[in-house]
């Protein structure tokens, strides 16, 4: 029996990294990773798969971004080793440990805040009713480009005083350089993340210089006083992190609204309960997480002593990846996982993760979700899918639809 269940789990792992239609829809075989609540892969890293034990290792203070040698071991394994893109990475604070990674999270905290950002819920408001002014009466449009990428963006751009004529690269910049957050990049992915994380360095150096002598009221300008107030935070590390919160600021979110509008529009009985109640939207923004995470997988951790996950011992150094899309999915913790229900009581998605790496830009998502659900719901209760079928990202970890045909 044990050999049967190993077998259907690597099996599940080679889809998962292989297969573009398991990619397209990698719920369909999670029930074989959950089965063993955290499994050890042929490539000798564990998938904790359940609920349960996702929300452990997210918030195990034994789990660090890098342990020992990791970081050189993980360059090894992906044959990165000196490029320009695991470089720039390195000073991410989405791969530190304390003190660097309290240190520059510190920095951007406050902008991040859920009470800052609920003073920001006018702005948004503005910016989504200026969009569904746009493609309201607009017969064929594409949700994604038009609505669902155009919204995160121009807020996470305003946020950090980027100029408007300067955004248009910077989609195509951050799909190839999240492009190593796969399993196993290709040498092609590698070449495009380096290229992105040139162009994006050379942006961002230019832009920093030109803020520093004309301040603005902006987040950038933030960090740049930072950087000049000796020890917090040094130039490269503005650049790199400035990069990963714009890229972060809206690739997730854009795909939470294209998934969320494609999970609603397929089941119509939940979105005319929603548009019966558009009051449902942030409770309905937490179901959309759950049922059809933009995030499929947590960064990885390295455990820094031998822990026990349920039974399971992960030694030091190895390493744990967290697959929330799958705990997101878990019948143990929800009922009827794989129904979408917008009233659902306590929906807890895993999206955002949990710990010292909750995701700092979860208030920022969150808002935006419910403001878009809602005012959607209200004011285009007719949306209707035109593209049953869409194109679904090539990725795994980030998990959204590349576009996105409705009739607004």
């Amino acid at each position: 029996m044990k050999a049967t269940l190993d077998e259907a789990a690597d099996q599940a792992v080679q889809l998962l990294i292989a297969d573009p239609a398991t990619r397209a829809n990698p719920y369909s075989v999670y029930g074989a990773l959950r089965a063993h609540e955290v499994y050890r892969t042929p490539l000798e890293i564990w998938f904790a798969a359940t609920y349960a034990t996702c929300h452990q290792v997210v918030r195990h203070a034994g789990f660090r971004r890098r342990h020992g040698d990791s970081w050189e071991r993980r360059a090894m394994l992906f044959g990165s080793l000196g490029r320009r893109w695991l470089d720039d990475q390195a000073r991410w604070m989405l791969w530190l440990d304390p003190p660097d990674h309290p240190r520059i999270r510190s920095l951007v905290g406050q902008s991040f805040s859920a009470r800052y950002i609920e003073k920001q819920r006018p702005a948004v408001e503005q910016v989504v009713n200026g969009l569904i002014d746009a493609i309201a009466g607009g017969g064929d449009v594409d949700f994604v480009q038009q609505f669902a990428l155009a919204l995160p963006l121009t807020l996470i751009c305003d946020m950090l005083g980027i100029p408007v004529s300067d955004r248009r690269n910077f989609r195509e910049w951050t799909t190839a350089a999240s492009g190593t957050l796969e399993p196993m990049p290709s040498e092609e992915v590698q070449d495009a993340a380096d290229r992105a994380t040139d162009a994006f360095a050379a942006y961002f150096s230019d832009l920093v210089d030109e803020r520093r002598h004309t301040p603005g009221d902006d987040l950038l300008t933030k960090l740049i006083a930072a950087e000049n107030d000796e020890g917090k935070l040094s130039r490269e590390e503005l650049i790199s992190n400035a990069v990963l919160l714009l890229a972060a600021g809206f690739e997730t979110t854009t795909n939470l609204l294209g998934n969320g509008i494609l999970a609603l529009l397929r089941n119509p009985a939940q979105w005319e309960l929603l548009v019966g109640d558009p009051g449902l939207a942030a409770n309905a923004t937490e179901e959309l997480l759950r049922y059809d995470s933009p995030v499929q997988m947590a960064t990885p951790r390295v455990a820094i002593t031998d822990i026990d996950i349920d039974g399971h011992v992960i030694a030091e150094g190895e390493t744990v990846v967290a697959v929330v899309g799958s705990g997101n999915h878990d019948p143990a913790r929800f009922d009827q996982p794989d129904r979408l229900d917008v009233q659902r009581q306590d929906p807890s998605p895993l999206s955002f993760g949990a710990g010292p790496h909750f995701c700092i830009g979860a208030a920022l998502a969150r808002l935006e979700g419910a403001v878009a659900f809602e005012a959607l719901a209200r004011r285009l209760p007719q949306l209707e899918l035109l593209e049953t079928d869409p194109t679904w990202l090539p990725t795994l970890n980030l998990h959204g639809v590349r576009g996105l045909r409705v009739r607004a």
